[in-house]
C-alpha cells in the first residue's frame, strides 16, 4: 500500500492509514530528526468463522490457533507452558567430533537437549528435536550469511570447478578464490571455466571472477597480500588469532604456528606452545666465528685443541694444552700417567722433554681438580643444614639460600580450605572472596546451575532473555507477532530482504574523467570517462582504483550509486550507462567535503590519519608544505599550502559594518585599535598645585605719608615708623599639565587567550 505522507509536513503532525490486514498503521513527524516515526495497532481479534471445521473465537492474548484431533475442529488455545521433560546439555571439543548419539532407556535424547562445541572460531548451537540434532546458532553459519552479501562466493580448485555457476547478468562481479595447486594451466576440458580461460596460469589466491557473461582470471587476489602478511613476511607475534602456517618474529626468533592460534594460547618459547622455533642458524665454520683464531691453513694442526689466549684477546688452535704449569701432548714419548704427585715436569733439555704424553692425562688431572660442595659457595652456607624433602629456598632479607621444607599436599596451604569441606571427585578449586582461601566447588553442567540463569519449567521451543531488571537470563515463549519478544530468522531475512532492496550505495568517488591523475594516492577511486586516456584506455565507465602501483579496474552493478566529491553529486548505474540522480542542492542527503576546507583538531598529523582511516590520505596539516599533483593545486593553482601555524582564521573581504578580513587565501599582521571606551584613573599628584614665590620689601624710609594710616604697627611697619626690611612668602596656584612617556613593557603581539589546535587542510 501506499501511505499518505504529506508535503512539507510541521513537527508533530500526525497521519494514518489503514492496511488491508485491518492494522493501522500512523505516522509522527520529527522536525528535529526530518524522519516520520511509524507504529503499527493490530486489529482487534476477530472471530474466524466457516465450515464446521473452524470456529475459532480469542479468549486471551496470546492464543495460537490448533488442531484438536478429539473435537475435530481447529480450535483458539494458550499455549501450554508444562514440562516436557528434563532437558540435557552436552559439549564436544570440535566440530568434526561426532554428535551426541541417541541412547536406550535414561540416556535417550529428550526433545529440547542442547549440543555446544566448543572450538574456537566454529562455536556452534545445537538442539535436540525428538529426531535429529538441528543447528541453532553456529560462528560458521554467521560467517555464510555475511559472505552472502558480498561479491566473495567461496574457494575452488580442480576438484569443484563443476560446481561454478554459469556466468549471468545476476552473478556479475561474484569471484571465486583459486585454492588448488600452484601453477594450474586451465585445459579447455576443465569444468566451468574451460571454455573462457583455457591456457591461463592460475596461482593460490588468484580471482575466477564473472563479468555477466565469461569468466574472467584476475591475477594477485586482494587477500593473497593479508595471508602473506600472516603467513609469510614474519610480522610481530601478538596473542590473537593466527592461521596454521603462519610465521612470525619473537624476541629476536622466528616460530611457524603449528596448528591455528587463538587468543590466550601459549606464546612462543613457551610451555604447551603451538609456535615452532624455525630461527635459521647461520652456515658458517668456527674459523668464522669472532675471536677465533682456527688457523685452518696450518696442515700440522692435527687433532689441535682450543685455549684461550689473554694476550690477543682470542681463541687460538695448538697442537698443545696448558693448564696452569702443565702442558699436554697428544704425541711424545713416555708411559700414561694417572696423577700429578709424583711427577716432576721441568725436565731440562728440549721442550718436547717437557711435555706430558698421552691426551688421556688431561681428563685425569681435570678430574684431580677439587670440586666444592653447594654448600661451600658464599651465599649457600646454611644449606649444610638441610634435612631430608627439603629445598634451597632465596632469603631476600639475608640475601643467601636456606633449607625449606615444602607442603606435601594443598591441606597443609594457609590459603587453602578442605577440613570443612572435603573435595570429592570431579570437583575444582574456587577462590573464595569473603574468606580469602581456595574451596572445593562441584562444576556446574546445568544452564540453571549458573549464578545469572533462573529457569521456570522449560518447555518446547523457548527462548533464553535477559531480564535487565533482575539481572538474570529467563525462559521465555517467543510470540513471534510481538516484536517484543523477537522475530524469527525467516522473518528477519524478510524485513532486511525489503530495508537493503534498491540500497545498492557505495563509497564516494573523487570525480568522472577520462584522464588519470599524475600522481595518484592509495585507494583513489574514479569513475572512469566514456573516452578514456592513458593507464585508462579502454577501460570506458568501470571503476578505476589506485593500490598503490597499478590502477585496478571493476564493472559497475547494476543499481551501483556513488557520490562524486569533485561536483557534489549523485550518479547510478542502470545497467547500461551512468546517470546523474541527485546534486548537493536538490538533495539534502547528499553531503561532501570539498577541496580546501579547513578543520580544527587536537590530534598530531599521525593520530588524525589514523582516526580518518581511508580519507586520511586527503587531508594535509596546514604548515606551508608542498601540495603539488593535487585537487587543491589543480583548483588554486598554488603549489604550496598556507602556513596557519600561530594564526586566527578570519574571512575574507569587508563587511558592511567595514571591517576590513583581507584577501582570500591571504595573512593579515598585527594590529591594535584605540579602545571604544575611554580608560579612566588618577595620577599620583593633582594636576592643580601651588608654587611658593620670594618677595623683598623696599628699603627703610620715613616721613609722614608714605604709609596709609591703617597699617599698623604688625604688618611690616616697625615701632618707630620704618619699614620692615625683613622678606616673606607669598603663595599663588599653577595649575598646569605634565606629558608622561612609558618605554616599558608591553607584549610581541596583540591576541586574546587562546588553546592551540592543528589546523588540517583538504587537498583531494
Amino acid at each position: 500500500m501506499s501511505f499518505p505522507f504529506p508535503k512539507n509536513p510541521t513537527d508533530g503532525q500526525v497521519v494514518s492509514s489503514t492496511a488491508p490486514d485491518g492494522s493501522i498503521l500512523t505516522a509522527t513527524y520529527r522536525a528535529a530528526k526530518n524522519e516520520w516515526e511509524v507504529s503499527r495497532a493490530l486489529p482487534p481479534p476477530t472471530t474466524i468463522t466457516g465450515t464446521p471445521a473452524i470456529a475459532v473465537t480469542p479468549t486471551a492474548d496470546g492464543q495460537v490457533i490448533t488442531w484438536d484431533q478429539v473435537a475435530g475442529r481447529w480450535v483458539a488455545k494458550t499455549p501450554s507452558t508444562a514440562a516436557t521433560g528434563t532437558t540435557k546439555s552436552f559439549v564436544k571439543a570440535a566440530q568434526a567430533d561426532a554428535d551426541q548419539a541417541n541412547g536406550v532407556g535414561p540416556a535417550q535424547l529428550k526433545q529440547g537437549d542442547v549440543q555446544f562445541t566448543a572450538e574456537n572460531l566454529h562455536k556452534e548451537i545445537k538442539f535436540w528435536n525428538g529426531a535429529a540434532w538441528v543447528e541453532s546458532l553456529s560462528e560458521d553459519t554467521i560467517k555464510q550469511w555475511i559472505s552472502a552479501g558480498s561479491l566473495f562466493r567461496g574457494v575452488v580448485k580442480e576438484s569443484s570447478l563443476s560446481t561454478l555457476p554459469a556466468p549471468a547478468v545476476a552473478n556479475r562481479g561474484y569471484y571465486f578464490s583459486w585454492t588448488g595447486n600452484p601453477g594450474h594451466v586451465v585445459a579447455a576440458g576443465d569444468p566451468a571455466i574451460g571454455t573462457d580461460l583455457a591456457g591461463e596460469v592460475l596461482q593460490v589466491g588468484d580471482w575466477i571472477q564473472s563479468d555477466g557473461t565469461k569468466w574472467v582470471h584476475v591475477p594477485g587476489d586482494l587477500l593473497s597480500k593479508q595471508r602473506w602478511d600472516s603467513l609469510g613476511s614474519f610480522q610481530p607475534w601478538s596473542d590473537t588469532s593466527w592461521e596454521s602456517g603462519s610465521v612470525v618474529s619473537y624476541q629476536k626468533a622466528f616460530f611457524r604456528a603449528s596448528a591455528l592460534v587463538s587468543p590466550g594460547d601459549a606464546a612462543p618459547g613457551t610451555a604447551g606452545s603451538k609456535w615452532v622455533d624455525i630461527t635459521p642458524l647461520p652456515h658458517m665454520g668456527l674459523e668464522d666465528l669472532k675471536k677465533v683464531n682456527a688457523n685452518v691453513a696450518d696442515p700440522d694442526l692435527h687433532g689441535a685443541v682450543f685455549q684461550w689466549d689473554d694476550n690477543i684477546n682470542e681463541w687460538v688452535a695448538s697442537d698443545t694444552l696448558q693448564i696452569g704449569a702443565v702442558r699436554f701432548d697428544d704425541e711424545g714419548v713416555g708411559p700414561e700417567i694417572t696423577g700429578f704427585a709424583d711427577t716432576d715436569f721441568s725436565v731440562a733439555g728440549t721442550d718436547d722433554a717437557s711435555y706430558v704424553p698421552s691426551v688421556y692425562a688431561v681428563k685425569e688431572y681435570i678430574n684431580a681438580q677439587p670440586k666444592p660442595f653447594l654448600e661451600e659457595l658464599d651465599d649457600c652456607g646454611d644449606l649444610s643444614l638441610a634435612l631430608n624433602g627439603q629445598v634451597p629456598s632465596w632469603d631476600a632479607a639475608n640475601s643467601k639460600w636456606i633449607p625449606t621444607t615444602v607442603s606435601a599436599a594443598l591441606s597443609g596451604l594457609t590459603d587453602v580450605d578442605l577440613a570443612t569441606t572435603p573435595p570429592t571427585d570431579g570437583q575444582y578449586l574456587k577462590y573464595n572472596a569473603a574468606g580469602t582461601n581456595w574451596i572445593p566447588e562441584t562444576p556446574v553442567t546445568a544452564l540453571d546451575g549458573l549464578s545469572d540463569v533462573t529457569l521456570a519449567t522449560p518447555s518446547d521451543g523457548q527462548l533464553l532473555k535477559f531480564n535487565g531488571t533482575s539481572g538474570q537470563w529467563e525462559n521465555i515463549t517467543p510470540n513471534y507477532l510481538n516484536p517484543t519478544n523477537g522475530y524469527t530468522k525467516t522473518e528477519v531475512d524478510t524485513k532486511l530482504a525489503t530495508l537493503t532492496t534498491t540500497l545498492e550505495h557505495e563509497e564516494s568517488v573523487m570525480a568522472i574523467a577520462n584522464d588519470p591523475p599524475a600522481v595518484p594516492t592509495l585507494n583513489d577511486l574514479y569513475i572512469t570517462g566514456t573516452v578514456p586516456t592513458g593507464l585508462w584506455a579502454g577501460h570506458a565507465g568501470k571503476l578505476a582504483r589506485w593500490d598503490g602501483t597499478a590502477w585496478q579496474f571493476a564493472d559497475p552493478r547494476t543499481n551501483e550509486t556513488h557520490l562524486v566529491e569533485d561536483v557534489a553529486e549523485t550518479w547510478h548505474w542502470n545497467g547500461t550507462a551512468w546517470v546523474k540522480v541527485a546534486v548537493a542542492t536538490t538533495a539534502t542527503a547528499v553531503s561532501t567535503t570539498p577541496v580546501g576546507t579547513i578543520i580544527q583538531s587536537v590530534l598530531t598529523p599521525q593520530q588524525f590519519q589514523t582516526a580518518m582511516g581511508a580519507d586520511g590520505s586527503k587531508w594535509r596539516l596546514a604548515a606551508g608544505g608542498d601540495c603539488t599533483g593535487t585537487a587543491y593545486a589543480t583548483l588554486t593553482g598554488a603549489t604550496t599550502l598556507p602556513d596557519l601555524r600561530g594564526s586566527f582564521l578570519r574571512m575574507a573581504g569587508q563587511s558592511l559594518s567595514g571591517w576590513d578580513g583581507g584577501a582570500l587565501n591571504g595573512f593579515t599582521e598585527d594590529s591594535t585599535a584605540r579602545p571604544k571606551n575611554a580608560f579612566t584613573g588618577s595620577t599620583d599628584s593633582a594636576g592643580g598645585h601651588t608654587h611658593n614665590l620670594w618677595s623683598r620689601r623696599m628699603s627703610a624710609y620715613s616721613g609722614a605719608g608714605y604709609y596709609p594710616a591703617a597699617q599698623t604697627v604688625g604688618e611690616g611697619i616697625s615701632a618707630g615708623g620704618v619699614a620692615d626690611v625683613s622678606g616673606r612668602w607669598m603663595d599663588s596656584d599653577g595649575a598646569h599639565t605634565h606629558t608622561v612617556q612609558i618605554t616599558g613593557g608591553g607584549d610581541a603581539e596583540t591576541k586574546p587567550k587562546s588553546y592551540a589546535v592543528n589546523y588540517f587542510i583538504k587537498v583531494n
